[in-house]
């Protein structure tokens, strides 16, 4: 998803994705939804502060849906 958000344009939400999987044992989120529920719920406290931030800096870069935008700006040009 950090590549695709990348390759749209959108390297300043690529950054914040990216810090999200940072909280997880070696960056990498489980796919499966009870893996990543058990995992967060054996976090330390202190990293519900890292999600507040991300989520506070998502919304403000989001203003105005810019990320739809970005995503129907790359889907119009590459569409076949």
């Amino acid at each position: 998803m950090v590549q695709a958000l990348i390759e749209i344009g959108s390297t300043d939400f690529a950054q914040l994705l990216k810090a999200a999987n940072d909280t997880y044992p070696n960056g990498s989120v489980p796919q499966d939804q009870d893996e990543r529920y058990e995992i967060l719920l054996a976090m330390p406290d202190s990293v519900d502060a890292v999600f507040s931030e991300i989520d506070d800096e998502f919304f403000a870069l989001n203003e105005g849906d810019v990320l739809m935008k970005r995503l129907v700006s790359y889907w119009m040009v590459n569409k076949s």
